[in-house]
């Protein structure tokens, strides 16, 4: 018998955003970064919408994260569409902030901010 995995990654309308929020992760990286890159793929079949992304559980990111979040972004203002992140942590904002990633996202401190 298989066991689901209590990891994914849920999917729900936000006011005027799709809004991903991830169930149990606490990193972004090379080994779960495709996860999201296949969210992306769904959304962007369905038609571009803008997307929040509750970063509240995500501790730390790698360059794989931080990659399908910058093509993301990038498909998306192509678009007129804009990829936004929410609740970021302090070690990820930090990250952001050296690699100038904060500059191309819309960051909100928490959800009763957006």
């Amino acid at each position: 018998m298989e066991e689901e995995s209590d990891y994914g990654i849920e999917i729900s309308k936000f006011k005027n955003y799709v809004l991903i929020t991830f169930i149990n992760y606490q990193k972004l990286d090379l080994y779960n970064a495709r996860d999201l890159v296949d969210v992306f793929k769904v959304q962007n079949e369905n038609g571009s919408e803008d997307l929040l992304i509750d970063m509240s559980p995500i501790n730390y990111i790698d360059s794989s994260g931080l990659g399908s979040l910058a093509t993301q972004g990038m498909y998306l203002s192509k678009k007129n569409k804009r990829l936004n992140l929410v609740s970021i942590t302090s070690g990820v904002s930090h990250l952001f902030k050296a690699s100038g990633f904060e500059k191309m996202f819309k960051i909100y401190p928490d959800k009763s901010s957006v």
